[in-house]
């Protein structure tokens, strides 16, 4: 009898033991995020530091209830075929979601990997409309759509009388989504697009610049990388001083100003933060960015840290379910849908039930006196 009793004592420990290890696995084992974008940019903007700043907050407090962030990052390059290449490494490393892919043309085909593999991906800057299909149900963007933006932008144009438009856009799928995008919204208000090009090189330029000239051109929309165009911006502001520059966010960088000079005087370009906001959550993010790397948060810097804490904040209401043992980016993706009016740095955020953000962080600001005003505060 005692015999016996030994024996179920060690079936029970042997049965027990195992669910301990788990227990403690659980409790401790890091949950992995992929991030992936071209590394060459640290160099221009400030994504990764409001990343890091993001991350090092939320493993110091504590983490995902217990468990520590831990991020797979991969150098894309900008390369659809890298990305490619990058979004099969994190597949196969079994990360719980993936943040990054800057350019739309690596977005896009990324996107339909990961829905296709079961893992949530959020695309923090990449702003074609042609990024979300209906059938996906684990892709998200935590950065307005072109066509958003571009509505916004033309809306204000109606308001100042400006009515006659150019467009000079990259031929990709991000410059053909914003120009398709702007010749919609012009249409809507009542705005004339005027001439529409994607070429524009020492060969053509003046007979360009002619074109604009006789036809009356007001402002001129570049849809392109600020290194691509800036060389460009300079030279069209000097062969008409009068017409205005407008951009897309792909224009909002730190050296914008101190580039071009006089040059980028009256240039409107949107953007995804106010670092003005008065908001506790924007002014707790700048004290502790600056203190950290001792300058002002960009855009970018607050949209990587935004994007970072509305997954945490997905994160910690999938990891409480017992389905995420089973389906971790099922839950994960209804966890993010569930969220209500996230207060970001950015503005109050949420998304739509197809993964798009929905709030107010869409902002112009134009240059006055070489400086970039918000023209909310010029009017």
């Amino acid at each position: 009898m005692r015999q016996k009793k030994f024996y179920l004592l060690i079936l029970l420990i042997l049965i027990i033991l195992p669910a301990c290890f788990l227990a403690y696995e659980k409790a401790d084992t890091p949950l992995l995020i992929g991030l992936s974008y071209p590394f060459y940019m640290d160099n221009e903007i400030e994504f990764n530091l409001g990343f890091e700043l993001a991350l090092e907050q939320i493993n110091s407090s504590g983490g995902i209830n217990g468990r520590p962030l831990k991020i797979l990052k991969v150098d894309d390059t900008g390369s659809v075929s890298v990305g490619m290449k990058a979004a099969q490494y994190f597949i196969e490393h079994n990360v719980q979601a993936v943040i990054g892919h800057f350019n739309s043309r690596v977005a896009r085909i990324t996107a339909h990997i990961y829905d296709t593999n079961d893992i949530v991906y959020i695309a923090p800057c990449a702003t074609t409309p042609f990024l979300m299909e209906d059938f996906y149900t684990k892709v998200f963007r935590t950065i307005p759509d072109d066509k958003r933006v571009m509505e916004y932008m033309f809306q204000f144009l109606e308001e100042e009388g400006i009515n006659q438009v150019a467009i000079y856009y990259a031929e990709d799928d991000f410059g053909r989504a914003v120009a398709h995008s702007a010749q919609l919204a012009a249409y809507d208000h009542g705005i004339e697009i005027v001439d529409r090009t994607s070429i524009l090189h020492r060969n053509n330029f003046n007979q360009v610049m002619a074109r604009w000239r006789a036809l009356d051109c007001q402002a001129v929309l570049i849809a392109d990388l600020f290194d691509n165009v800036k060389d460009q911006i300079k030279d069209i502001k000097q062969a008409l001083p009068k017409i205005m520059i407008l951009g897309t966010s792909s224009l909002d960088y730190p050296d914008y100003i101190h580039y071009l000079g006089v040059n980028a005087e009256d240039s409107i370009i949107p953007t995804h933060y106010n670092p003005h906001s008065t908001s506790q959550s924007n002014q707790k993010f700048r004290y502790a960015f600056k203190n950290k790397y001792n300058n002002e948060p960009d855009m970018y810097a607050a949209i990587a840290y935004d994007t970072l804490m509305l997954l945490k904040e997905g994160l910690l209401k999938a990891t409480e379910k017992e389905t995420f043992k089973t389906d971790p980016s099922g839950t994960l993706s209804k966890a993010l849908l569930s969220i209500n009016e996230f207060q970001g740095v950015t503005g109050k955020t949420k998304f739509d039930k197809k993964g798009e953000i929905e709030g107010d962080n869409i902002f112009l600001k134009m240059v006055v006196d070489g400086k970039f005003v918000f023209l909310n505060e010029k009017h």
